[in-house]
């Protein structure tokens, strides 16, 4: 037979030990929310991705991009990724501050689309996002081009005198080429100019037009070949040529 005495002791050590228990936990849980708490506050949030990549491309094609996050406090990111079309990438795998990554996508349609990144840090901060615009079309035709000066004049230190009743064109001094190029598809990459097949100017950006000046002279060559050649950003290209007289 158990002691009356001995049982209730053995009820009230036991009942202590479990308030014990209690008070452990809630004291644990208590510090972990109050850090959780001044670190969430003291937490910065990455920084919005940069994307790099392709901006010009065409259907079919399969791209590759690089998105990479800073993050202030150093922690580890991961990422979020839209193409603008719909489809999306989530990276469950978390990637060191600052280590770009690298994904790849294909679009099957023309137009412009927004692609864009945000990046997430191991407590649960979020970045802004960033975004990079990426153009798709199915260009397949060259760009136009012409040469607009010389015509088939005379040109005496680049001013038009007057018009020759034959077909070509005298200079005497400098003159500035002219040519107008038009791509409605992707746009004007760059457009060469060549005299007598020797490359002389790249110009990216319009007005596209090249100085020519007197280079050497010669009393038997006269006669000269002014070629220029557009580029569309598809690599799609178009030329115009002329033969010219050139003096000094």
């Amino acid at each position: 037979m158990i002691n009356p005495i001995r049982k209730k002791f053995v009820s009230i050590l036991f009942l202590f030990f479990i308030v014990i228990i209690y008070m452990l936990t809630v004291c644990q849980v208590s510090g972990m929310n109050l850090y959780n708490n001044v670190y969430s506050q003291n937490n910065s949030p990455p920084n919005p991705p940069e994307i790099t990549g392709v901006t010009i491309g065409k259907t079919g094609e399969i791209y590759n991009y690089s998105i990479v996050s800073i993050d202030p406090d150093g922690d580890d990111v991961s990422y979020y990724i839209e193409f603008g079309t719909g489809d999306f990438i989530i990276t469950y795998d978390w990637y060191p501050s600052g280590e770009p990554i690298n994904v790849s996508y294909t679009w099957i349609e023309i137009g412009s689309f927004i692609m864009r990144a945000r990046a997430q840090d191991f407590y649960g901060a979020q970045s802004d996002w960033g975004t990079l615009e990426v153009i798709i079309s199915g260009d397949e035709r060259a760009p136009e081009i012409t040469i607009l000066k010389p015509e088939n004049a005379l040109y005496i230190m680049d001013f038009k005198i007057r018009k020759f009743l034959f077909r070509k064109s005298l200079i005497i001094g400098s003159i500035n080429i002219e040519v107008n190029a038009f791509d409605e598809d992707s746009g004007i990459n760059r457009v060469e100019f060549f005299i007598d097949g020797e490359l002389k100017a790249n110009i990216t950006t319009p007005p596209y037009k090249f100085k020519w000046n007197r280079e050497k002279f010669s009393l038997t060559k006269h006669r000269h070949s002014i070629k220029v050649i557009a580029f569309d950003n598809f690599g799609n290209s178009n030329s115009d040529e002329i033969i010219v007289w050139k003096f000094l």
